[in-house]
Protein backbone atom coordinates (compact mmCIF):
# COMPACT_ATOMS: atom_id res chain seq x y z
CA UNK A 1 0.00 0.00 0.00
CA UNK A 2 3.02 2.73 0.68
CA UNK A 3 4.82 2.04 -2.10
CA UNK A 4 1.66 2.06 -4.34
CA UNK A 5 0.05 5.70 -2.92
CA UNK A 6 3.63 7.13 -2.73
CA UNK A 7 4.31 6.30 -6.49
CA UNK A 8 0.71 7.37 -7.01
CA UNK A 9 1.00 10.97 -4.85
CA UNK A 10 4.80 11.14 -6.88
CA UNK A 11 3.58 10.97 -10.43
CA UNK A 12 0.66 13.63 -9.26
CA UNK A 13 3.59 15.89 -8.65
CA UNK A 14 5.21 14.88 -11.76
CA UNK A 15 8.68 14.52 -10.23
CA UNK A 16 11.96 12.95 -11.54
CA UNK A 17 11.82 8.87 -11.55
CA UNK A 18 8.54 8.77 -10.42
CA UNK A 19 7.61 6.28 -13.62
CA UNK A 20 10.26 3.97 -11.78
CA UNK A 21 9.49 1.24 -8.78
CA UNK A 22 9.89 3.02 -5.76
CA UNK A 23 10.09 1.77 -2.39
CA UNK A 24 10.48 2.59 1.14
CA UNK A 25 14.12 1.06 2.94
CA UNK A 26 13.21 1.37 6.62
CA UNK A 27 17.00 -0.03 7.00
CA UNK A 28 18.52 3.02 5.13
CA UNK A 29 15.27 5.45 6.08
CA UNK A 30 15.20 6.61 2.67
CA UNK A 31 13.37 5.85 -0.87
CA UNK A 32 15.09 3.54 -3.26
CA UNK A 33 14.57 3.70 -6.70
CA UNK A 34 14.82 1.17 -9.52
CA UNK A 35 14.34 1.58 -13.56
CA UNK A 36 13.41 -1.01 -15.95
CA UNK A 37 16.70 -2.56 -17.34
CA UNK A 38 19.05 -0.67 -14.94
CA UNK A 39 21.18 -2.96 -12.65
CA UNK A 40 21.28 -0.78 -9.91
CA UNK A 41 19.35 0.97 -7.67
CA UNK A 42 19.69 4.43 -6.34
CA UNK A 43 18.23 6.32 -3.41
CA UNK A 44 16.72 9.17 -2.78
CA UNK A 45 19.54 11.50 -2.29
CA UNK A 46 21.40 10.54 -5.91
CA UNK A 47 18.45 11.77 -7.51
CA UNK A 48 16.76 15.26 -8.46
CA UNK A 49 16.47 18.60 -6.82
CA UNK A 50 15.01 19.98 -4.06
CA UNK A 51 11.74 20.21 -5.64
CA UNK A 52 11.70 16.11 -6.05
CA UNK A 53 13.23 15.86 -2.48
CA UNK A 54 10.26 18.14 -0.86
CA UNK A 55 7.73 16.12 -3.15
CA UNK A 56 9.08 12.95 -2.29
CA UNK A 57 8.69 13.23 1.21
CA UNK A 58 5.09 14.71 1.05
CA UNK A 59 4.47 11.86 -1.02
CA UNK A 60 5.79 9.64 1.60
CA UNK A 61 4.69 11.30 4.75
CA UNK A 62 0.79 11.12 2.52
CA UNK A 63 1.44 7.84 2.08
CA UNK A 64 2.52 6.17 5.72
CA UNK A 65 -0.65 8.31 6.99
CA UNK A 66 -2.62 6.13 4.93
CA UNK A 67 -1.02 2.82 5.75
CA UNK A 68 -1.23 3.96 9.65
CA UNK A 69 -5.02 4.73 9.20
CA UNK A 70 -5.82 1.31 7.91
CA UNK A 71 -4.35 -0.45 11.08
CA UNK A 72 -6.60 -1.13 13.50
CA UNK A 73 -4.89 0.31 16.78
CA UNK A 74 -2.14 3.15 15.37
CA UNK A 75 -0.32 5.38 18.07
CA UNK A 76 0.15 7.41 15.05
CA UNK A 77 -1.69 11.07 15.42
CA UNK A 78 -3.98 11.80 12.40
CA UNK A 79 -2.41 14.83 11.47
CA UNK A 80 0.96 16.24 9.62
CA UNK A 81 2.46 19.26 9.73
CA UNK A 82 4.24 20.79 6.64
CA UNK A 83 6.75 23.98 6.60
CA UNK A 84 7.02 25.98 4.09
CA UNK A 85 6.79 23.52 0.93
CA UNK A 86 7.03 25.77 -1.80
CA UNK A 87 10.45 27.14 -0.59
CA UNK A 88 11.89 25.25 -3.43
CA UNK A 89 9.70 27.26 -5.53
CA UNK A 90 10.13 30.43 -3.82
CA UNK A 91 7.24 32.29 -5.80
CA UNK A 92 7.11 35.87 -4.40
CA UNK A 93 2.99 35.68 -5.07
CA UNK A 94 1.20 37.47 -7.85
CA UNK A 95 0.73 41.09 -8.33
CA UNK A 96 -3.14 42.12 -8.10
CA UNK A 97 -2.90 42.87 -11.66
CA UNK A 98 -1.69 40.36 -13.27
CA UNK A 99 -2.19 36.34 -13.54
CA UNK A 100 1.00 34.94 -13.20
CA UNK A 101 1.02 31.12 -14.35
CA UNK A 102 4.89 30.71 -14.10
CA UNK A 103 6.41 26.92 -13.75
CA UNK A 104 6.88 27.87 -9.99
CA UNK A 105 2.94 29.12 -9.34
CA UNK A 106 2.52 25.75 -11.12
CA UNK A 107 4.13 23.77 -9.30
CA UNK A 108 3.12 25.21 -6.03
CA UNK A 109 -0.52 24.70 -6.54
CA UNK A 110 0.08 21.48 -7.46
CA UNK A 111 1.80 20.77 -4.08
CA UNK A 112 -1.50 21.85 -2.72
CA UNK A 113 -3.78 20.07 -5.36
CA UNK A 114 -1.15 16.71 -4.55
CA UNK A 115 -1.67 17.36 -0.21
CA UNK A 116 -5.91 17.67 -1.04
CA UNK A 117 -5.82 14.70 -3.32
CA UNK A 118 -4.11 12.54 0.41
CA UNK A 119 -6.79 14.05 2.64
CA UNK A 120 -9.60 12.87 -0.15
CA UNK A 121 -8.54 9.31 -0.29
CA UNK A 122 -8.48 9.90 3.26
CA UNK A 123 -11.46 9.73 3.74
CA UNK A 124 -10.80 13.77 5.69
CA UNK A 125 -9.55 11.23 8.49
CA UNK A 126 -6.07 13.35 8.22
CA UNK A 127 -5.72 16.72 9.11
CA UNK A 128 -2.32 18.67 7.16
CA UNK A 129 -1.66 21.60 8.58
CA UNK A 130 0.53 23.49 6.43
CA UNK A 131 2.83 26.86 7.14
CA UNK A 132 3.12 28.51 4.36
CA UNK A 133 4.44 31.94 2.90
CA UNK A 134 2.17 31.41 -0.78
CA UNK A 135 -1.52 33.25 -0.92
CA UNK A 136 -4.59 32.40 -2.47
CA UNK A 137 -3.74 33.78 -5.50
CA UNK A 138 -0.97 31.76 -5.42
CA UNK A 139 -2.22 28.55 -4.31
CA UNK A 140 -5.76 29.09 -6.35
CA UNK A 141 -9.00 27.30 -5.34
CA UNK A 142 -8.25 24.77 -3.39
CA UNK A 143 -11.29 22.99 -1.60
CA UNK A 144 -10.09 21.98 1.29
CA UNK A 145 -7.82 24.85 1.86
CA UNK A 146 -8.78 26.87 5.56
CA UNK A 147 -6.33 29.89 5.98
CA UNK A 148 -6.31 30.72 9.57
CA UNK A 149 -4.17 33.21 9.84
CA UNK A 150 -1.94 35.66 7.34
CA UNK A 151 0.79 37.48 9.68
CA UNK A 152 2.39 39.28 6.43
CA UNK A 153 2.63 43.50 7.17
CA UNK A 154 1.34 42.99 10.98
CA UNK A 155 2.87 44.44 13.47
CA UNK A 156 3.35 42.46 16.39
CA UNK A 157 1.64 39.60 15.10
CA UNK A 158 3.07 36.23 14.73
CA UNK A 159 2.93 32.41 15.07
CA UNK A 160 4.07 32.84 18.85
CA UNK A 161 2.24 35.68 19.84
CA UNK A 162 4.36 38.56 21.76
CA UNK A 163 1.93 37.80 24.64
CA UNK A 164 3.30 34.36 24.52
CA UNK A 165 6.80 35.37 25.30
Amino acid sequence: LVAQRLSSHAQRFELERSGDAINLDVKELSLVFRSPGRGRRDFLWEIGSGANWMGYHVSTMLALHAAFQRLPLSHVPHFLVIDQPSQVYFPSGIPDDATDESEDVIATRRIFEVIEQGLIESGYQLQVIVVEHADERTLGPIRTLNKVADWHGKEGEALIPNEWL
